[in-house]
């Protein structure tokens, strides 16, 4: 057990280091991009992208470590793989139109409300670290990546049980060309989709993590992870906003007397606090 909290210790502090430099050389990087005279007007939207910035690259950081202990790392390895493959058939990706205005707007640090602020937030997070177009497409690959091994992760473990090999058979949903036209699409319906299908897969993992061990509790940061895919899938679509009730329902179903009654008070005063991030 001690080996194990100081195992998680050590991940804990090479992905925030990892992710301070990160943030650090963005500094550099986003000159080459963005028109910084424009800053002054838009201070908040770039400070909201730099902590977007960090806290997606603590996840991949942290993401890559439990991959690599529970043996799917292979699987986002695989998937980035083909992804920027057929990333290099399409260069520089598939662009539309609505996508155009978010990226003309990210260059001076306007928030698009058509495809939410969000939406634009990540572009811009994107672009700090990889100043050119593609560079965000190639972040929302990296992301799928993860939430692609996360899903097959769970599937596998729960209910297929396959082994070797066999288990790439699961990429076979996630390789059709329509779900790789989408990944090489840079708006939000692209990653909206893979956010839903991560929720669902988080409940069905924490579900069976409680049928398994009769002593089950609920952790802080899975609920922290409940919380944050809650509110992302209720404001980031408004046809979605029914997630803000749906979630604390859920969460009440499934984790009934199996968590503390702050996390659920918490949980409440979060999702009724993200009412105005609309």
């Amino acid at each position: 057990m001690k080996k194990s909290n100081k195992e998680q210790s050590r991940c804990y502090v090479f992905s925030l280091i990892i992710s301070l430099y990160i943030v650090f050389i963005s500094f550099f990087l986003e000159r080459l991009w963005f028109d910084m005279d424009s800053l002054k007007n838009h201070f908040m939207i770039y400070t909201v992208s730099k902590i977007l910035l960090f806290g997606l690259s603590f996840m991949m950081c942290f993401s890559f470590q439990k991959l690599k202990k529970n043996g799917y790392l292979s699987f986002f390895v695989g998937y980035t793989g083909i992804m920027w493959i057929m990333l290099l058939l399409v260069w520089p990706g598939v662009w539309r139109w609505d996508e155009f205005w978010i990226l003309d707007g990210s260059r001076y640090f306007i928030p698009n409300s058509y495809q939410h602020w969000l939406t634009s937030v990540l572009y811009i997070a994107s672009l700090m670290i990889l100043p050119f177009p593609t560079g965000v497409i190639i972040v929302q690959i990296l992301l799928i990546s993860f939430l692609v091994s996360f899903i097959i992760k769970t599937i596998n473990e729960n209910f297929l049980h396959l082994s070797n090999w066999t288990k790439w058979i699961l990429l076979i949903p996630f390789l059709l060309f329509p779900v790789i036209d989408s990944n090489l699409y840079p708006v939000r319906c692209s990653l909206y989709a893979f956010a839903e299908l991560a929720f669902i897969t988080f409940l069905i993992n924490e579900i069976f993590n409680r049928k398994r061990d009769p002593e089950y509790m609920i952790t802080p940061n899975a609920t922290g992870i409940f919380c944050c895919l809650s509110i992302l899938l209720a404001v980031w679509r408004s046809e979605s906003i029914y997630y803000l009730v749906l979630a604390p329902i859920l969460y009440m179903l499934i984790f009934k007397g199996k968590t503390q009654k702050i996390n659920l008070l918490l949980l409440i005063g979060v999702m009724g606090g993200a009412v105005y991030s609309e």
